[in-house]
């Protein structure tokens, strides 16, 4: 079996740009959605470290999926210069069996777990995780810098996920090697909020 190590790799530019506006043509009902898109990329600096936050749908008490913010404990390092910035690169350790999937506009994922603990990324289109035991909180993924999630729901209720867009969804999925997922802090018990790797929030 062949792993391969994946990092993200970020530009300065990119890791600070301004909010992301709103999808043309996407339907998102009233009452859910997330009052704003927020800007992305590392999503914490404290003493000139810079970490990554992402929400993650996680296996909670009681056999009841939920969502956590976590936050990754690797910090973004400095690589070599790359034209007038200074790129960024955060490293996830090994992957393995990654996949690309287009899924068709409007659809529906319907609700599952996942057997081994993956980082999605949404790379275009929008997707929004719902759970089926909680009706109050709502995860949406907008494609590019904030369309990241880990998925590490072996048990439980599961999440529902649909692709509420009139546009094709294209994700990437990698599943950590041996399930081994890297080290994190949970920094909140919902759907990141501010400038994370989210682009949801709790509604």
């Amino acid at each position: 079996m062949t792993f391969h190590r994946f990092s993200i790799l970020l530009s300065a530019l990119a890791a600070f740009t301004a909010a992301t506006p709103r999808p043309q043509g996407v339907p998102i009902s009233p009452g859910n959605s997330p009052s704003s898109y927020n800007s992305t990329g590392p999503g914490n600096s404290t003493s000139n470290a810079t970490y990554l936050q992402l929400p993650a749908v996680v296996s909670g008490p009681n056999g009841n999926t939920q969502f956590q913010c976590w936050q990754l404990n690797n910090l973004f390092v400095a690589t070599s210069p790359g034209g007038n910035q200074v790129p960024e690169q955060l490293n996830f350790g090994d992957v393995t069996g990654a996949g690309y999937t287009v899924q068709p506009p409007d659809s529906d994922g319907g609700v599952h777990t996942t057997p081994v603990p993956v980082l999605l990324h949404v790379l275009s289109g929008l997707v929004r995780i719902d759970l089926p035991n909680n009706s109050s909180s709502t995860a949406w993924l907008l494609g590019g810098v904030s369309g990241a999630l880990v998925l590490a729901d072996s048990s439980g209720t599961g999440y529902h996920m649909t692709y509420p867009s009139d546009e094709s969804t294209v994700s990437i999925t990698l599943p950590f090697a041996g399930g081994k997922i890297p080290p994190y802090t949970v920094v909140g018990l919902d759907v990141c909020t501010t400038n994370l790797g989210a682009l949801g929030q709790a509604t």
